[in-house]
Formats: C-alpha cells, sequence, structure tokens
C-alpha cells in the first residue's frame, strides 16, 4: 500500500456534509489534477522553507499546527501530493510566507551574498548589528520572481479546495497566512475576516468539547499571543480605514481574560509587578489598546461618525485615555526590563511583550493624530502651525472648531512626537529581522512614521536634532527591511535628503524654545538590559500633560506614581496574581452563554 493510500491526516472537521468531508479528507493525489500542486519544488529547499518559517512570528501563532503538519509532510517524503487537501494549503502557505525571507539561492538568485547576513534570521538586533543597505537583496527576490509564484500557488489551491469556508484548524491557519500574503500585495480581500470567522467557530467548539482544541485555546500562553495578534489586526483595520474583522466579544471568548481598567493597571502598576502578574496585566493592556482603536473607528472617524458633527466631549476623553495609557504603557515596559534582567530564561519573551505594548499605544496614537488632523482639514482649520500666541500665554483661534479641538490637538500631536521617537528605538533595538519582514507587524508601518516624523520637522513642531536622530533610526530600518520587500524603500533617499536640510537647518540656528525638543529620556532604551537607577530625571508624565489641558483627567489616579524606581521588588503587600483573576476560560463571566443569560436577567 503506497503512503498516499495509506495516510489518515488529524482533523478536526466542523462541517456537516459527511459525504464531502470525507473526500476533503483524502490525499490530494487522488484529486482533480486542476487541485494538484502546480510547482514543484526540490525536497531540499521545501526542507529549508519550512525551518525558515520558524524565524517568522507566525510560527508562534496558536492556531498554527506547524509541528504536526511538518511531521506529515516528512512521514510522505516531502511530497506536498501525498497530504489532504487542506494540509497540502497549508503547506504552500508556508512555503510562500518562508520565501520573503529566505536566502536561498533559488529564492533570491546567485549572486554574492553579503558575508555578515549569511546568518542574518539568526542575528540578534540586525538594525544595529548590519550596516550595510540590504534592499538590492528585496529587489533581486522580486526579480527572481518565485515567492511570488509561491504565493500565487497557495492562493489558487486555497481557491480550489474553499478553505474559507470549511471550518478546520488547518484552513484557519491558510487563511491567516493568506490574509498575510495577500493584503501585502493585492489589497483587500477576505482571508481575514475568513480566518476570524474559523477561530470563533473553533472556539465555541473548544468551549463544548475542550479535549479537541487545548492546544489552541484555554492557557495564559495562547491567550498571550492571541492578544498580540487582535492588537496588530485592529491597528492595521485602523491604518487602511477599514472595519474591524473581530468583536470584543471574539476577544473575551478567545482569550478569555476578564479586563483592568486603565485606571486600575495604573494603580496595581505603581505598586510593583511580579512575572506572573506581568502576563496578565499584558493582556488587559492589549485590550485596552484594541478598546479604543475601535472606539476610533467606529466612533470618531467611521461612516457613522462622519454623518454627524464631531463629539468634542468624546474625542477630550479619548485623548485623556490615550495619555493615561501611555503612562501605563512607560511603566509596564519599564517592569519589563526589569524583569527580563532578574529572567534571563525569559527575557526573550518578555521583551517581546514590551515591544508589542509599544507597537500598540505608539500607532494608536499616530492613527489617533492622523483623525483628529483631518478633522480639523474638514472644518477648515489649516494653520495649527502657526498659530499666533495672544496675551497671558493663550493662542489667537479664528474659528469654534480651532477653539474647541486644536487644544486637544496639540496635545495629542506632543505625545504623537514623543510615540516616533519610542518607536524609532523600537525599531532599531528589534530583536529579529523577521519582524520587519512582516508588514503587518512593524514593515507597513515605516511609511507613515517617517511622513509624521518629516511634516512636524518641516513646521518647526519637533526639533532638528530629535527628527534627525528619530528619522536615522527609520532609515536604518527600512535598509534591513528591504533585505525582504521593496514597497516605500525609497524612503531611504526621501529621509536622506531631509536629514541633510535638518542638519543644516540645526547648525546654523538654535531651536526656539516652544519647538518640542525631547520630553523624554534619550538615554532610556526600552530593550536594554540595564536600565537605568532611579536618581535619573523623568519627564512629566502625559497624564498630567492631559490634566494641565484639562482633558477630563482624574485627579483621584497619582500617575506620577508611575515613573517608579525600576530596580524595585514587588512588595509583600502584593499577592501573586493581584488585580487579575485565575485564568479558566470555562468558568469565565465572558462566555456568550452567560452573557445571554446576564441579559435576560436584566
Amino acid at each position: 500500500m503506497s503512503a498516499a493510500q495509506s495516510y489518515t491526516p488529524h482533523t478536526h472537521m466542523l462541517a456537516t456534509c459527511a459525504d464531502y468531508n470525507d473526500v476533503y479528507r483524502r490525499p490530494i493525489a487522488f484529486a482533480p489534477v486542476s487541485s494538484r500542486p502546480q510547482l514543484h519544488l526540490p525536497k531540499r529547499l521545501m526542507q529549508d522553507l519550512f525551518n525558515d518559517f520558524t524565524h517568522t512570528p507566525y510560527r508562534f501563532h496558536p492556531i498554527m499546527p506547524y509541528d504536526r503538519v511538518r511531521a506529515h509532510l516528512a512521514g510522505c517524503d516531502w511530497q506536498p501530493s501525498s497530504l489532504s487537501p487542506q494540509e497540502c494549503v497549508l503547506v504552500h502557505c508556508i512555503f510562500a510566507i518562508a520565501s520573503t525571507v529566505s536566502t536561498d539561492p533559488l529564492i533570491i538568485g546567485v549572486e554574492p551574498f553579503p558575508e555578515e547576513c549569511i546568518n542574518i534570521l539568526t542575528t540578534i538586533h540586525p538594525v544595529k548589528k548590519i550596516k550595510r543597505d540590504l534592499r538590492e537583496i528585496g529587489r533581486m527576490r522580486d526579480s527572481v520572481g518565485l515567492c511570488h509564484q509561491l504565493r500565487a500557488e497557495a492562493v489558487r489551491q486555497a481557491r480550489n479546495e474553499g478553505i474559507a469556508v470549511w471550518v478546520s484548524p488547518e484552513n484557519a491557519a491558510s487563511c491567516f497566512l493568506l490574509d498575510v500574503l495577500v493584503s501585502q500585495y493585492d489589497g483587500p480581500h477576505s482571508y481575514g475576516a475568513a480566518f476570524t470567522w474559523q477561530a470563533r467557530r473553533l472556539a465555541e467548539s473548544w468551549y463544548q468539547h475542550p479535549q479537541l482544541y487545548n492546544g489552541i485555546f484555554g492557557t495564559r500562553d495562547h491567550s498571550v499571543k492571541w492578544a498580540s495578534y487582535f492588537v496588530v489586526e485592529v491597528l492595521e483595520a485602523l491604518h487602511s480605514d477599514r472595519s474591524v474583522d473581530f468583536s470584543a466579544l471574539d476577544e473575551q471568548l478567545i482569550c478569555g481574560h476578564d479586563q483592568l481598567s486603565l485606571e486600575e493597571l495604573a494603580s496595581l502598576l505603581s505598586q510593583g509587578c511580579n512575572t506572573w502578574q506581568f502576563y496578565g496585566y499584558y493582556i488587559s493592556i492589549l485590550f485596552q489598546i484594541t478598546r479604543r482603536a475601535r472606539e476610533v473607528n467606529e466612533r470618531i472617524k467611521g461612516p457613522c461618525a462622519r454623518r454627524r458633527p464631531y463629539d468634542l466631549q468624546l474625542i477630550k476623553r479619548f485623548a485623556a485615555s490615550l495619555h493615561l495609557l501611555h503612562d501605563v504603557c512607560n511603566a509596564f515596559s519599564k517592569h519589563g526590563v526589569r524583569l527580563a534582567c532578574q529572567n534571563q530564561s525569559q527575557s526573550y519573551t518578555i521583551l517581546a511583550v514590551v515591544r508589542m505594548v509599544s507597537i500598540g499605544w505608539t500607532n494608536l496614537t499616530l492613527c489617533f493624530h492622523k483623525t483628529m488632523k483631518e478633522m480639523l482639514e474638514e472644518n477648515s482649520v489649516t494653520d495649527l502651525y502657526t498659530a499666533t500666541s495672544g496675551p497671558h500665554g493663550t493662542y489667537n483661534y479664528s474659528s469654534l472648531a480651532e477653539v474647541e479641538l486644536a487644544p486637544v490637538f496639540l496635545a495629542v500631536r506632543t505625545l504623537t512626537c514623543k510615540a516616533a521617537i519610542e518607536f524609532s528605538e523600537m525599531i532599531e533595538d528589534i530583536y529579529p529581522i523577521s519582524r520587519l519582514a512582516q508588514q503587518k507587524i512593524v514593515g507597513g508601518d515605516l511609511k507613515r512614521w517617517v511622513d509624521f516624523v518629516i511634516d512636524v520637522t518641516d513646521t518647526g513642531v519637533m526639533s532638528a536634532s530629535v527628527g534627525t536622530q528619530t528619522l536615522v533610526r527609520l532609515r536604518d530600518g527600512l535598509k534591513i527591511a528591504g533585505f525582504m520587500w521593496t514597497n516605500y524603500t525609497d524612503l531611504v533617499e526621501v529621509i536622506d535628503s531631509q536629514v541633510s536640510v535638518l542638519m543644516e537647518s540645526s547648525a546654523s540656528a538654535q531651536a526656539p524654545a516652544h519647538i518640542f525638543t525631547l520630553d523624554h529620556n534619550p538615554d532610556y532604551h526600552h530593550m536594554n538590559p540595564h536600565p537605568h537607577s532611579s536618581s535619573h530625571h523623568f519627564p512629566q508624565s502625559s497624564s498630567v500633560i492631559a490634566s494641565n489641558l484639562d482633558l477630563d483627567y482624574n485627579p483621584d489616579i497619582y500617575y506620577h506614581n508611575l515613573d517608579f524606581n525600576p530596580d524595585h521588588v514587588p512588595s509583600a503587600s502584593v499577592p501573586p496574581g493581584a488585580g487579575i483573576s485565575p485564568y479558566d476560560p470555562l468558568l469565565s463571566g465572558y462566555t456568550y452563554a452567560s452573557r445571554s443569560l446576564d441579559s435576560s436577567e436584566s
């Protein structure tokens, strides 16, 4: 009996059509010719691509059955046609994703590879260590074209097999990867929504039969990874001006975690934080980020919001919460640096969590700044950068919109300048190159940040010296990101031109006192495993700035306590897990069943 005939893949199909499922489980070698793989790769290349995939962030998503699929593929001597259709599709999705970071000559050509880049996928802090401009490698990858062929083959097979409408872990994983592949090159599509629907169905089935999907849901580790994915998705939707595929109920169903408010997080973080609490607070912080991103999308800038006048009180409350979120994330990051020093075995994971929080709050701030700027432009307020100073330090405004929105915008703009600096530092300190490789996580945001920094330096809001440092970090990130893709990498020359202008202006004139210089500690890097002592001066907290601007500041929360001594160890009065409930999704108050019961009782 052949391997194809004896192969019986492990799967849990939720579809009800038994006949279809029976066919769907058969090896694809028995399928019509149109469904079979049309690209035949050397065995060595397939093995290398699977190895390269482990260096991408997608390998660690809970939905990804990487080990099982690799074992099945190895069991049939690396012949994808011997797999079931759903596994064959997933294998080709993995090939396509891995080809974006592969250094194999079949992927990037046979030109000599720079010596310092030979082990580039395992190089720590590549932006700091690699000084070459790697965009030529990205151009070769693009011109060779095999990565595009692999993507096209994955999409073709997915369409032929109808994976979007048949629920299984393998199909959900394929939709997840196709969402990345297709959005990066082809624009809007439905794979993200299909993945959300399948993940929801799998989670609902898991609640009824936990033994089915214990490898996908139900642990703190899984919840941390799912929450990270949700943040990436909601920010990408916000940047793209589209609705979010998943709902708040989806987050609660899949992550199963009781949320802490920003005020509760601020209070708890001021008392200290141990490793167990750190991950619990992380999930709550990400929930707060996704909640606010959804609020911007639905209530401030979305289609419904555009049909009515802006809600000033809502905007002020949101701006105030954004400043508090910054303080919470800043305190959380400092705790993370301290914990990484104390727990070397977990330092990589802890610092990855810190980076995700940084990506979250900085990009949310950038999106809100863009939204407010568009609001002011729609109300014919275009001269914010040259507002004239009136008596007693006030500003002279020429319209009601300026009077109401401009002070809030100015505070948000200052916070966004801080966010730009932190984001650029995060790019410089990024751990693996694969984080820059995937545009939905980091790479696609680089253009937006470059545009913002050029804008605020051109108009004199950010000083030339700070703007230069920030742009140089972003430029160096683009040079490394060009190793994988060529979108936006022409910005390197734009940045070089801007930096030259800024350096000339910085040398010829001192920055005026009103220009944003650095309300930020330039010596502090979140990823530095050796945090500074408390003797350093900490900048005024964002929430104090918010209170000075009357942004619905809550005087009962002592936000300045968040600037704590990084060497502080949680006191004995803070028990393990204070502020967060033990994770047990089956007993969580956020199941659909309990919510329905609550609704009926009310």
